[in-house]
């Protein structure tokens, strides 16, 4: 089986398997890199990898007429964000952690009366300088892709390649104009969603939401995983007396948590387990229980004895090292 340049496939194949075993090494350690290290951006990402299969790339490769040499997708990570601007932090992370070959931002080609696929594009080696590649320095060498895009873009990219992209033969110009009508919904669904996200947490009426959005991305940098959204939101209404007196101020609140990083990560690290276990320490608002234990505790218990135990705050205070010291 030949294509338009006299691609062989047995010999992609022969290449392909020799370089798969090297992906598969790579892939897993790049993965957990990613995994571990992105919510110190203070955000959560859906991160997921592939390595794509020899029939798909053999396709690929005759359909381009581009040599095996040349693609450099055949290991994939991908990051899928929430807004724009986080798009932009994980770009300056792989930009300061990887050796960037190539960087393609596919919106940049889209004329101002288009619409279509936009996604940051990266090839990218990893640097074997990192003390977290060690193990995989002597791949250096090669290259792999990474894709960065928000909830919005992938929800278009999954849809493109559904309806458009391997199909037998050409749409309707019809069926091509209603999804491409959606395209631009959701172009504006982006943004606005970041829009409607930054003006709910400025807002001093909606001090719940704000508080939990700016302690999240704090929760993610540690705990490096998703919280029950619901359960923060019913606890901080409940003990809301705290979030409107004119005491609170939740720039303090940051400024401690940030004043603590190194006592918070340890303790973290230490009681990792304890996530799965502990109601309140598995939720971004542990952060606002520890700083009122420091600063303003009976109030803490004035309100938290309404609807919770008071050993289990005790508990907590132990875990920060000042204990209540109440009966």
């Amino acid at each position: 089986m030949k294509s338009k340049k006299d691609i062989s496939f047995v010999d992609i194949l022969t290449k392909y398997e020799n370089d798969e075993k090297s992906f598969k090494i790579i892939q897993p350690v790049i993965e957990s890199f990613l995994k571990e290290n992105l919510p110190s951006l203070e955000i959560l990402p859906q991160i997921t990898s592939r390595i794509k299969d020899p029939i798909s790339l053999f396709k690929k490769l005759s359909k381009k007429e581009i040599k095996y040499e040349d693609a450099h997708d055949i290991l994939g990570f991908r990051i899928v964000c929430h807004f724009p601007s986080e798009v932009d932090k994980v770009n300056q992370f792989i930009e300061n952690n990887f050796i960037v070959e190539h960087f393609e931002k596919k919106s940049d080609k889209l004329k101002f009366d288009q619409l279509g696929y936009t996604s940051d594009h990266f090839e990218v080696r990893i640097k074997s300088e990192l003390q977290q590649f060690s193990e995989i320095q002597q791949y250096s060498p090669l290259i792999f892709e990474m894709q960065v895009r928000t909830l919005c873009q992938h929800t278009w990219a999954d849809i493109e390649h559904a309806l458009l992209y391997k199909q037998d033969m050409p749409l309707e110009e019809t069926l091509k104009r209603r999804v491409f009508r959606l395209t631009s919904l959701l172009e504006i669904c982006d943004q606005e969603f970041e829009t409607v996200n930054n003006k709910l947490v400025s807002h001093p009426d909606y001090k719940v939401f704000a508080t939990l959005k700016k302690l999240e991305g704090k929760f993610f940098k540690y705990a490096k995983r998703d919280y029950d959204k619901e359960t923060s939101i019913i606890f901080l209404t409940q003990i809301s007396l705290l979030l409107t007196t004119s005491k609170f101020d939740l720039h303090k609140v940051i400024g401690f948590v940030d004043n603590n990083d190194q006592k918070i990560n340890q303790i973290f690290k230490e009681r990792i387990t304890e996530l799965d276990r502990n109601i309140y320490f598995s939720q971004p608002e542990i952060f606002l229980i520890w700083y009122y234990i420091e600063n303003d505790k009976y109030a803490l218990i004035s309100e938290w004895q309404k609807c919770y135990d008071v050993d289990e705050l005790q508990e907590l205070a132990v875990w920060w090292g000042m204990p209540l010291n109440i009966r």
